[in-house]
């Protein structure tokens, strides 16, 4: 359990690197991602779930005061 906390908070401090990092090859190096595109919609699907699991009832109610 300790390695995969390890591993969260690595991923957690680390990940604006890694999105830079890939956007830059993905640049570089178009036809090496090509075969991903089929993913982009399930992923993107997977980031906003993961998301919605971190809002609060209190941010529900923020946006019914101000809309």
């Amino acid at each position: 359990m300790r390695a995969l906390a390890a591993l969260s908070r690595f991923v957690g401090n680390t990940f604006a690197y890694w999105v830079l990092l890939f956007a830059i090859l993905a640049f570089l190096f178009p036809q090496a991602f090509i075969g991903l595109k089929s993913w982009i919609v399930p992923l993107l699907g997977l980031v906003m779930f993961g998301m919605g699991l971190t809002l609060k009832l209190e941010d529900f109610s923020e946006v019914a005061r101000n809309p």
